[in-house]
């Protein structure tokens, strides 16, 4: 499977579980939601790029197989692709905290879209990584300074 498939739909999983996670802080401390929607609607659309990213075709490579698997077997990239949210996040039990979880999730997901966005293959998709990465870094500092 192409690594850049696979990096954007890791990509889609960590942003999806970062909604995951402040939807829960908000429906257990509902006074963060004017804090957190901002935030909440950044990585809304970043879920939709990320969901419709453009990736090229993979390119032939010099043997004549283009695809990287035996010719009887195809790949449904869907199937494997796509990493799934873990689940709903265990909140915090104090506002502070809960808070704290949110900007360790932005922290996270900087490390991981910025490895995926040095990895990445494709020059757009990159650039994408790379713009997702600085907004959640812009994220945590917002949100610290919230807290």
């Amino acid at each position: 499977m192409d690594p850049d498939v696979l990096s954007t739909a890791a990509a889609l999983a960590a942003e999806e579980q970062q909604l995951l996670l402040i939807d829960a802080v908000i429906v257990s401390f509902p006074g963060l939601s004017r804090i957190l929607s901002a935030t909440r609607a950044i990585h809304e659309e970043h879920r939709a790029l990320l969901a419709t990213a453009d990736l090229p075709a993979p390119t032939p490579d010099p043997s004549g197989d283009s695809s990287g698997t035996p010719a009887d077997q195809s790949v449904d990239p869907s199937a494997s692709a796509s990493p799934t949210p873990t689940g709903t996040p265990v909140v915090p039990a104090t506002r502070k905290a809960a808070l704290s979880a949110v900007v360790a999730g932005e922290s996270a997901l900087r490390k991981q879209h910025t490895t995926a966005a040095l990895a990445a293959m494709d020059g757009p998709l990159a650039r994408l990584l790379a713009q997702l990465a600085a907004a959640a870094a812009q994220q945590s500092v917002l949100l610290r300074g919230a807290s």
